[in-house]
């Protein structure tokens, strides 16, 4: 029993540490906020740049008086006085603009960031109201709106096939797992093997998410993605009806809880994105109907499987053969019929 707990807790473990390497979506005003400040940079960079060629100018123009100066003084001409006072007048009028725009240049930085803060802070105060304007009975019957489309009923076929796999790990794995090592082991060993078998199917899960990532990501369709939970239901159901044939303890346990963890992680995780992706706006809305259709179906598959006789070899392979059939059917509805939306 310890050593199962401690198993569980490293499975647990590995999957929080990964939930620190995913990144933080930015909001968006929050990427508005960055491309101004970004722009002000920029204007600032300018700014600057407009600075020091003007002083340039300064030094080059005082340079030049200076040199004047000198030379008046050296060869003794004498200018006329009416030229004198008109570079004085230039050079005055060029130091005040100079003094003028410089006190005034610092300024924008502030200004402009206080206008950002004033502008989000208004969004978020906009985007508040419209939430609080928002009701429970909005929310649900903007929920069953959605659920009557026709593209929220194939989907509600992938979210069904999910439920059957989420079902099967504590419905019928544990008691058959216990009535096959019972016949060669004691109570309590049967009970630790079954437990690490099922460790197997937590394992699963982690890989799994992590698998439907990559090849949607690779494969840049979520049409994939549902071709890739065939393959693994394919592979998952039948080491599963194998093993409920030979009914006895063996290599066959691991496989398939392996797999159907597989498929678990990689089902939630693949609705999750379908929902995002292909909802748009209304993805959390999708979700909502993704968390009505689970329980109901899933309190169903329980009914199911409590008059299913564990015992009972042929009664196993008839089930999971059934349940197999319906899931293909299921997955296959999903793959012809849902509009999926091309990736960028």
């Amino acid at each position: 029993m310890l050593t199962f707990f401690i198993i569980m807790a490293a499975i647990t473990g590995l999957g929080s540490f990964l939930l620190f390497l995913l990144s933080e979506p930015l909001s968006e005003n929050k990427c508005q906020y960055q491309d101004q400040l970004l722009l002000l940079k920029v204007q600032n960079k300018d700014i600057t740049a407009d600075e020091i060629s003007l002083e340039n100018a300064q030094n080059q123009q005082d340079s030049k008086n200076t040199n004047n100066t000198s030379l008046i003084n050296s060869q003794g001409i004498k200018l006329n006085l009416e030229d004198i006072d008109q570079q004085l007048l230039d050079s005055q009028i060029s130091n005040n603009q100079m003094n003028m725009n410089s006190p005034s240049l610092p300024l924008q930085k502030p200004q402009i960031k206080d206008e950002i803060q004033s502008q989000n802070q208004e969004q978020n105060q906009n985007d508040n109201h419209q939430k609080a304007q928002t009701t429970i009975i909005q929310s649900l019957t903007q929920t069953l709106r959605l659920f009557k489309t026709r593209k929220m009923l194939i989907l509600c076929a992938y979210m069904i096939q999910a439920r059957f796999t989420n079902s099967f790990s504590t419905g019928i794995f544990f008691p058959m797992l216990n009535n096959t090592l019972n016949k060669t082991m004691s109570s309590k060993q049967s009970y630790e093997y079954s437990m690490f078998v099922l460790s197997n199917f937590g394992l699963g899960e982690i890989f799994g998410a992590i698998s439907i990532s990559f090849v949607i990501k690779y494969y840049k369709s979520n049409k994939f993605g549902v071709l890739y939970h065939l393959i693994l239901s394919t592979a998952g159901y039948g080491f599963l009806i194998a093993y409920s044939v030979i009914y006895e303890y063996n290599a066959l346990a691991y496989l398939f809880a392996f797999i159907f963890g597989m498929m678990d992680g990689a089902s939630c995780t693949h609705i999750g994105i379908i929902c995002g992706f292909e909802f748009g706006q209304l993805s959390a809305t999708a979700m909502g109907v993704n968390f009505m259709v689970k329980p109901i179906f899933g309190f169903i598959v329980f009914l199911v499987e409590g008059q299913i006789n564990a015992n009972s070899s042929i009664e196993l392979t008839i089930f999971y053969s059934v349940t197999y059939v319906i899931c293909l059917i299921l997955l296959l509805i999903m793959l012809i019929f849902f509009p999926f939306k091309p990736y960028n």
